[in-house]
């Protein structure tokens, strides 16, 4: 008995092409502990393969499976009561801690972003993963020169969070 295994193979697929925005949204979503990374990376994949069917492939898989991983993490945080709350760490630490990371100003850019609003945090996601404005806008529903201004406006709440701290 053959079966046909394409659609799975080119889930597989589009899934390999796609894991660096997985990863990127779990880092964004998750306090980033690995089992937390590890528990909403199943989710979107586990996600992304229900709706895999129904995609119809009129934009690209990496917007489509960005828009999936997003909302999946979204709705976890939404329905996740226990979620653990971010605390501010005392004077100091940040560099106790960076100095012990070989990425640090990767690991403080994550800092600073955690401490931004779940619509901020996807534009920057977005923006991170060095989508064109135009893309990022459509994805968004906002027009170009709204994601330009938004940009700027994060940019400088980032800057502000980096010298207050």
């Amino acid at each position: 008995m053959k079966t046909d295994n394409q659609p799975y193979n080119d889930f597989l697929e589009m899934l390999e092409e796609c894991n660096g925005i997985i990863m990127e949204v779990c880092m964004l979503y998750t306090d980033r502990d690995p089992a937390n990374i590890k528990s909403l990376y199943q989710d979107i994949v586990c996600d992304l393969w229900e709706g895999y069917p129904g995609f119809r492939h009129r934009s690209k898989a990496s917007s489509w499976v960005h828009r999936v991983a997003v909302n999946t993490a979204l709705m976890g945080i939404r329905h996740d009561s226990c979620r653990p709350q971010l605390e501010r760490l005392p004077d100091g630490m940040y560099e106790d801690i960076a100095a012990t990371d070989d990425d640090w100003m990767t690991q403080r850019l994550y800092a600073l972003i955690d401490r931004l609003d779940d619509g901020d945090k996807e534009l920057v996601a977005l923006y991170l993963s060095r989508k064109p404005q135009q893309l990022i806008a459509r994805e968004l529903h906002i027009s170009p020169p709204a994601v330009r201004k938004r940009i700027e406006r994060i940019k400088r709440k980032l800057k502000e969070l980096n010298e207050n701290d």
